[in-house]
């Protein structure tokens, strides 16, 4: 019957403390046959794409034949609220309840509210997705910014789709930078300028500037100049975890390539220095490998502007 698969889902919503704005579910189209039809009801969590291990919430859902759905949870049990537009978010936290496990590129959460990556677990690092409330005048990239609690918080005074970055600890005042839309597979960034660094496990979508490795200082303190995701990025040594490479941790003046372009690499990547393709001797810096040699970082007519002299030591192709 009808009343009997729709009332787990009542009850659960009753028992929830609402999530932002009030969400009504959508009237059931009823069929001839008098049986309600719903869409899937789903949600989506970044991929990892880097070396430490971070667990998703996975959703569960008990369907009938007739496409109907009966029951929604998470995988600890915890009920979802509903969307008209058939997605959700799990409600968490205790002071106050918010959204969590919302999608960064999506930004899938209720009027008013923004996804934003935070760390759940009072530590330093961005570690999961929650939703957020927008200020009433927010910010738009590069004005100054006010988070709430810490850099981490999640909550701070940007417009939808913006986060507060490099935030000083003590003042709480940082910058508004664009997060990357699109999506992981094909990420992308407002300005032609940046790029979208992708890093804690897909938690943190956020489109920078490149940093030229070569340039000294390039980057502000507490911030080292480190590809990630293929392009040089200041990026602060806390709170971002960036893939690491297979080998070992690479320094400032070091990239990470495939092992196969290195004379005595045995692993899938190994560092390697950088170098500069308009120096003088491109191949000074590759002197501690007499079979390297300085070559172009980027295909051809894929350095950003700017970064076209950039190499790095490695066999000729």
């Amino acid at each position: 019957m009808l009343i009997a698969r729709s009332l787990p889902i009542l009850l659960a919503l009753t028992l929830v403390p609402a999530c932002g704005p009030v969400i009504e579910l959508p009237e059931d189209d009823t069929s001839s046959s008098g049986e309600a039809t719903t869409g899937p009801v789903t949600t989506a969590s970044p991929s990892t794409t880097s070396t430490s291990t971070v667990s998703t919430s996975t959703s569960t859902t008990t369907s009938s034949s007739s496409g109907s759905t009966d029951d929604v949870v998470d995988d600890t049990g915890a009920p979802f609220i509903i969307e008209p537009d058939g997605g959700g978010c799990i409600v968490s936290g205790d002071d106050p309840w918010h959204c969590s496990f919302c999608d960064l590129f999506a930004q899938d959460c209720p009027p008013g509210e923004k996804c934003m990556p935070w760390a759940n677990d009072g530590g330093n690092e961005w570690n999961r997705t929650r939703c957020s409330p927008i200020d009433d005048d927010p910010g738009q990239p590069g004005d100054e910014c006010t988070v709430e609690g810490s850099g981490v918080s999640g909550i701070d005074d940007c417009d939808l789709g913006v986060m507060c970055w490099d935030v000083d600890p003590d003042t709480k005042v940082g910058t508004c930078v664009a997060m990357c839309t699109g999506d992981e597979v094909f990420p992308m960034c407002r300005s032609e300028q940046d790029r979208c660094l992708i890093a804690n496990d897909g938690w943190l979508v956020l489109c920078l500037p490149t940093c030229d490795p070569l340039v000294p200082d390039v980057c502000a303190v507490g911030e080292a100049c480190t590809a990630v995701n293929e392009h040089p990025m200041c990026i602060p040594s806390e709170g971002v975890v960036v893939p690491l490479c297979s080998a070992a941790v690479c320094n400032p003046s070091e990239a990470c390539v495939g092992g196969d372009t290195l004379a005595t690499c045995m692993e899938p990547e190994c560092c390697t220095p950088w170098c500069d393709l308009n120096a003088a001797d491109p191949d000074a810096l590759c002197a501690a490998e007499p079979m390297h040699s300085c070559q172009p970082y980027y295909g051809p007519g894929e350095a950003p502007v700017g970064l076209e002299h950039l190499g790095v030591c490695h066999l000729a192709a």
